[in-house]
């Protein structure tokens, strides 16, 4: 699969092999049960919008470890613009990347495993 994801100045973020993509869409529906009724007395609004939550993991292998590291951290950098990620999947979102996580293992030189929780925004940000 291709996978891509641009940088806050525009530039590629070179993601090495993602094996793993998992996305949520959710209504944030507005629940209010009925006290002494079964569920279908529930009240239910879909007052918030939908949210929708893109998580890759993946793994980068390659002798710069610490400029990978660099570059997926500068993701989250409390001054980040909206990226486009495209996957074959997903097609192309705009997003903002909420979570970085990335861990390297004793032993296993030139490798890092790392997962990104994106999530779509094309609005106010």
């Amino acid at each position: 699969m291709a996978y891509s994801l641009t940088n806050n100045s525009g530039g590629a973020v070179d993601l090495g092999v993602v094996t793993d993509e998992d996305i949520n869409k959710d209504a944030q529906l507005f629940q209010m049960p009925l006290p002494a009724t079964d569920s279908s007395g529930l009240v239910g609004l879909d007052l918030f919008g939908a949210t929708k939550t893109i998580t890759i993991k993946g793994k980068y292998v390659g002798t710069a470890i610490s400029t990978f590291v660099a570059q997926i951290q500068g993701l989250v950098s409390g001054t980040q613009n909206i990226k486009t990620y495209v996957s074959d999947t997903a097609g192309s979102l705009k997003v903002l990347v909420q979570n970085v996580r990335w861990n390297y293992e004793t032993g296993v030189p030139n490798v890092i495993n790392y997962e990104l929780s994106m999530l779509e925004a094309g609005g106010l940000t």
